[in-house]
């Protein structure tokens, strides 16, 4: 792997946590991506097949959706 010099001398600091991180082992487990969870799904689903059937009135929109 080829280094890059900026011509700026790097801190110590920065040299050792460099050399540390790449001492350290691959996981052995491949690491998990969480991933959000889906809100107002159900909600939305549920307001589309509203505004699709055109209800004429609160009554008749609730006893679709039963």
């Amino acid at each position: 792997m080829g280094e890059v010099h900026s011509g700026k001398r790097k801190p110590k600091w920065l040299q050792d946590t460099l050399r540390d991180a790449t001492s350290v082992a691959e996981p052995k487990r491949p690491v998990r991506v969480s991933r959000p969870p889906e809100r107002f799904c159900s909600y939305m689903a549920m307001v589309t097949s509203i505004l699709d059937s055109e209800p004429s009135s609160y009554e008749e929109a609730a006893s679709q959706q039963v």
